[in-house]
């Protein structure tokens, strides 16, 4: 059976007088799962949701991204939000970019290492520390009862 992951983002809603997300907002890991016959269908499923209370990222121009084992979820305001993939929880805030929005985050893609961009015209480089084999195998689990 084929399938693929996706990350959707919705936008908040705006306060109308002054034009500022006053909600927080949310990124949806999902599973599309392919048909295994001809006149199959197609199954989507939402896997986890991932959220915080202070993350605002009301822009359709913003690019989250994922490398497995963590989802990063730029925000209206210079921050990333780190969100661990399998626990759903805010692992970390990055906080480089001016009080401007980020635009796009990237991860290398076999380097510990991860690039951002923003309103303020700067492109951010962080390093992380590698995986661990347990730490892969339990990535392997996102979306599955942890108990």
């Amino acid at each position: 059976m084929g399938y693929a992951w996706f990350i959707s983002r919705g936008a908040e809603m705006c306060d109308v007088s002054e034009g500022v997300s006053s909600l927080p907002n949310s990124a949806t890991l999902h599973k599309l799962i392919y048909p295994t016959e001809t006149g199959g269908k197609f199954v989507l499923e939402q896997i986890k949701k991932y959220k915080h209370e202070d993350y605002h990222a009301n822009s359709w121009l913003v690019k989250v991204t994922s490398n497995g084992r963590y989802l990063l979820a730029p925000t209206i305001y210079g921050q990333i939000f780190v969100f661990n993939m399998f626990h759903g929880q805010l692992t970390a805030i990055l906080k480089d970019h001016e009080d401007v929005e980020v635009r796009d985050v990237i991860f290398h893609p076999y380097r510990p290492l991860i690039f951002s961009s923003g309103d303020d015209g700067c492109v951010k480089v962080y390093s992380y520390k590698n995986l661990v084999t347990d730490d892969i195998e339990a990535d392997l689990l996102v979306g599955k009862d942890s108990t």
